[in-house]
């Protein structure tokens, strides 16, 4: 799982994302994606069906590049994007 955070006290912004590629019970690979804002209980997921491990990985990947081009960042000690193998 990889998580992002983006905090702008001036915009009153403090929200996190949350990215995991993995099987799923109707999916034989799927990218989950959670967020919300930091410190409050409420929180959206929605599950992004894949063909195959391949897939999922580009579209976890693709999702992770947007992300970051509006601003979050990588939590934790992970400076790269992730390989998900």
């Amino acid at each position: 799982m990889i998580i992002l955070i983006r905090h702008d006290p001036a915009k009153n912004i403090n929200r996190w994302y949350a990215v995991l590629v993995q099987p799923t019970l109707f999916y034989p690979h799927a990218v989950l994606c959670g967020w919300g804002r930091r410190g409050s209980a409420y929180a959206r997921w929605r599950i992004l069906p894949a063909e195959d491990h391949t897939q999922a990985d580009e579209m976890a990947k693709a999702i992770l590049v947007e992300k970051i081009k509006k601003g979050y960042q990588i939590t934790g000690d992970q400076e790269e994007l992730p390989v998900w193998r």
